[in-house]
């Protein structure tokens, strides 16, 4: 009589285990695939110039002509990458929603991985191509959104910021702030440090008084939204401040997450960049701006942010019955100075 042989436990772990790695196989593929289409859904195809040369070259009269006679396109510089960041409420917002109420120069050195990253108060008065009179740097975007599109309005964004501050922008990006609330909820909230309390009564009044407590506060995706957008108890060069401290807070959480990597976030994330983020970068050029990302120490970032301080770059005025901010020389050679040596 033959003896009975129990099949060996270890027959089904080997089945279990190739199982793990097809699934594990079919899901990298996946996330690939999911990840290669954000990336041609973000990136803006420039199918030819979206703003004819006739349209940016017609002249501004009337005030400050020498603001508009210095208008240049710089070249870009060896070991230097600059990428202009740009905040809407929407476009499909019909009350301003194209207007940029963030606006963001963020500087890396490609050799030392030093960083910086200099805020532009939206109610800087500029010279804009097309337009009869000088506008605020804000209605950039928008303006070249209308004339040309998408594309159009990223490269008159980036037209305007490059000649302000005599750097080459390489690249634009363009997020509403749908996305960035939805980001910041995806990865688990973001923390900031206050050296004294927030406080906001006016502008989020149908939800009472806004208050961010003195010390270390981990905020939702609403309450970072407010305390970032949040202007009439403070000046906004306050808020470009605010700005930058949740970027480089959402930055250090997207990082130490690993975000991308992770399947608990990585096609959520995806799909709000999708829905809410625009850029002219390449996929392979948003690629290597995340690997250069990595390389950043968020505690080495040079910040800096344009104001009418007594040490600032920005004088304020009233033309035509609304509140504007002028280079305070008439000119912006000292705004180009200090934009070019950010990395020194």
């Amino acid at each position: 009589m033959t003896d009975y042989k129990p099949r060996k436990k270890h027959h089904y772990f080997w089945w279990f285990a190739v199982i793990i790695v097809l699934l594990f196989g079919i899901f990298s593929v996946s996330l690939s695939i999911k990840t290669q289409l954000t990336l041609n859904q973000i990136t803006v195809k420039n199918e030819g110039d979206p703003l004819p040369d006739v349209y940016l070259d017609l002249p501004t009269p009337g005030l400050l002509p020498e603001i508009k006679d210095s208008f240049i396109k710089p070249d870009p510089e060896p070991d230097r990458l600059d990428v202009l960041l740009l905040g809407i409420r929407g476009v499909d917002d019909p009350y301003g929603g194209s207007l940029s109420d963030a606006i963001v120069v963020a500087s890396i050195d490609t050799k030392t991985h030093k960083a910086a990253m200099l805020s532009i108060p939206r109610d800087l008065y500029v010279y804009i191509p097309g337009q009869s009179q000088l506008r605020k740097v804000n209605f950039a975007y928008a303006e070249g959104r209308a004339v040309g599109g998408e594309a159009g309005g990223l490269r008159l964004a980036r037209d305007v910021v490059a000649n302000i501050t005599g750097v080459h922008i390489d690249h634009v990006v363009r997020i509403d702030f749908e996305a960035f609330q939805k980001i910041i909820d995806a990865v688990g909230g973001v923390t900031v440090y206050l050296d004294k309390d927030f406080v906001e009564p006016y502008q989020w009044s149908e939800e009472g008084e806004f208050r961010v407590p003195a010390g270390k506060n981990h905020m939702d995706g609403i309450t970072a939204l407010y305390y970032t957008r949040s202007r009439y108890s403070t000046s906004d060069f306050d808020r470009a401040r605010r700005q930058q401290q949740v970027l480089l807070a959402l930055r250090d959480r997207v990082m130490s997450l690993g975000v991308l990597t992770k399947p608990t976030f990585a096609f959520q994330i995806l799909d709000i960049l999708g829905n809410h983020v625009r850029t002219d970068a390449t996929p392979q050029e948003i690629r290597k701006l995340i690997d250069l990302a990595r390389t950043v120490s968020v505690d080495t970032i040079n910040t800096k942010v344009l104001d009418t301080s007594a040490g600032g770059l920005l004088s304020q005025d009233t033309i035509d019955g609304q509140y504007v901010l002028l280079p305070r020389t008439g000119t912006y050679e000292e705004i180009r100075a200090l934009a070019k040596n950010l990395l020194q």
